[in-house]
């Protein structure tokens, strides 16, 4: 699998639930050789899933959702991401990845 993925298309498509749905079924199933894997159907992952729960609440240890801030001046998404925003990706980059199998 890839290190990062580029999603794209028009507003309102499902970008963001596409990209969490992915997020949840790798760390759901995090040996891509498993019997499970490819039996998969669909990227469905069990509600009570603890990797479900982890994706849901943006609490996972291996997440780090990067989205653009809401400007409260204007009351619009920023239509870029900010410096502040990448500082958080590259502190976030030097931790170790945590244990897959956990939440």
């Amino acid at each position: 699998m890839h290190h990062g993925w580029l999603i794209g298309g028009p507003k309102g498509i499902g970008k963001a639930t596409l990209a969490y749905r992915f997020a949840r079924f790798a760390f759901a199933h995090p040996d891509p050789s498993a019997p499970a894997v490819a039996a998969a159907a669909d990227l469905a992952v069990p509600a009570n899933h603890p990797a479900f729960r982890g994706v849901a609440g943006r609490a996972h240890p291996n997440l780090l959702p990067l989205e653009r801030p809401f400007n409260e001046d204007t009351k619009r998404y920023r239509t870029e991401l900010t410096v502040t925003e990448v500082r958080r990706t590259v502190r976030s980059s030097a931790r170790p990845a945590a244990n897959p199998a956990g939440a």
